[in-house]
């Protein structure tokens, strides 16, 4: 019998993010899932030995900028996650204008949709679906730490952020593994363009749009529950 594959791992090296090929349009496959793209500052995050440092996709450190999602992530296990950095205007939309002149007041939140090492085992080389589920048990969807959701029909979600007036879709292989500092063709960034904007609305599906206002309401109601 085979051995089984072992994750088990010292802490790894810094990380840098995964990048997404652009193209042109949205489409639906059922080997790949669709996330929304938040206006934000892309952010790897690590914890180790309960302190926490976070880095852009550049590799800029972003640790005293985001005090707020630093002290969030500092006491959990060790973790790398990569996700994006958001400021929320009163609608919760992402404001990159705010985020841009963020200066320690404004309703920050760290979508995180990705998990790339936890307690000693390195998930890098797991399928994206694998990293997802395991995520989802690692970060609570109720904190500024928010676990970002993926829909599987992409043109009616790419048809609901055009709507709302947000960035695009980001579209990710199932089974694809995490390429360190690679633009590769398993994710795509399908972007919002003047055509896409001028475009009449299609393939409107209600249950998609709910899904998406119910991500961003959940956020609102936090921030608001936070703010009394």
């Amino acid at each position: 019998m085979a051995k089984a594959k072992s994750y088990r791992s010292p802490f790894p090296e810094r990380i840098p993010a995964m990048l997404a090929t652009i193209v042109k349009e949205p489409f639906t496959d059922p080997d790949w899932l669709f996330e929304i793209k938040w206006d934000g500052c892309r952010i790897v995050a690590e914890v180790r030995n309960g302190k926490a440092a976070l880095y852009s996709q550049e590799g800029q450190e972003y640790t005293g900028k985001y005090r707020l999602i630093v002290n969030e992530l500092e006491g959990q296990p060790d973790m790398v996650v990569d996700g994006v950095i958001v400021v929320l205007d009163e609608n919760g939309i992402p404001d990159i204008s705010a985020l841009q002149h963020y200066n320690g007041r404004g309703d920050l939140v760290y979508y995180i949709f990705d998990l790339l090492y936890y307690d000693g085992e390195n998930y890098i080389e797991r399928p994206l679906i694998q990293r997802k589920e395991m995520l989802l048990h690692v970060i609570k969807k109720e904190s500024i730490l928010t676990y970002s959701d993926h829909f599987d029909d992409g043109k009616a979600l790419f048809n609901q952020i055009r709507l709302l007036g947000m960035e695009g879709v980001i579209a990710k292989k199932k089974e694809s593994i995490y390429q360190p500092g690679k633009r590769s063709k398993d994710w795509l960034h399908i972007k919002i363009s003047k055509r896409h904007k001028n475009k009449k609305a299609e393939n409107i599906i209600p249950d998609i749009y709910n899904d998406v206002i119910k991500e961003i309401e959940r956020v609102r109601e936090k921030k608001l529950r936070n703010d009394r």
